[in-house]
């Protein structure tokens, strides 16, 4: 129980500092680019070891919405790391709005978080909006603000 709850805090604590640095460095956009919390806006983004297309190609992000973390800005290119907590550069043109991964099966709630929303399938992407409080984070799922428990939502590392 000690660990869960541990491993519980740590999540807690990523996704509030994730979306902390998301909003602090909204001011310090660079063409609508901010370090912290995104996605891959389109499938099969390939990943470099530096920022240059001339760079040997690490992988590829294949699916649309993919979670990552911008970690810094370089001109036309973002150093990102993923889901596996492996980093690398891609064109800031590939950059969209900050996801989440699903990582327990669990609902979409409303405003009164008692009223679910939609079914969130383990390690579907939602579009993560912020934080809500100790407990929840807000999302959009089929275009409605919603809440969901931060050890059920995520951005999962290593």
């Amino acid at each position: 129980m000690r660990i869960k709850n541990s491993a519980i805090i740590v999540l807690i604590t990523m996704v509030i500092g994730i979306s902390l640095l998301t909003l602090t460095n909204r001011n310090s956009k660079q063409n609508n680019v901010a370090l912290g919390l995104a996605s891959i806006n389109k499938a099969n983004v390939i990943v470099y070891d530096s920022p240059n297309v001339k760079a040997n190609k690490l992988w590829q992000l294949n699916h649309k919405n993919w979670p990552i973390i911008v970690l810094a800005i370089s001109k036309n290119w973002v150093k990102i790391t993923d889901f596996y907590n492996t980093t690398g550069w891609i064109k800031k043109a590939n950059i969209g709005k900050p996801y989440a991964l699903v990582l327990q099966e669990t609902y979409a709630l409303g405003d009164d978080m008692e009223t679910k929303i939609a079914k969130l399938f383990l390690n579907a992407s939602v579009e993560f909006l912020g934080v809500h409080n100790e407990k929840y984070c807000k999302i959009k799922v089929k275009g409605k603000t919603a809440f969901v428990e931060y050890e059920k939502l995520g951005y999962k590392q290593g």
